[in-house]
């Protein structure tokens, strides 16, 4: 049987598997820690690829979440969870 691109597009490789298990971490400890009822945000070396973004937003948003990762080049890379 034929691959689907849905087979390859929306496969994680390993690397990407250990930066989302690492983000998600790092996103939860903050949340447990800082959240208030309003949003929070999180400051990030590098915006996560985008295979690991999509997953991370459709775990959050199961969690009851909404998510947003942004980039802009004056105040860099950062997630908001709300």
């Amino acid at each position: 049987m034929a691959v689907s691109k849905a087979e390859l597009t929306e496969k994680l490789t390993r690397d990407q598997k250990r930066e989302l298990e690492k983000l998600e971490s790092q996103f939860d400890k903050k949340l447990r820690e800082d959240y208030s009822g309003s949003e929070i945000t999180i400051g990030l070396k590098n915006l996560p690829h985008e295979r690991v973004q999509e997953e991370l937003k459709r775990r959050y948003k199961k969690a009851g979440w909404k998510i947003k990762f942004e980039s802009e080049q004056r105040n860099g890379d950062w997630v908001s969870i709300k």
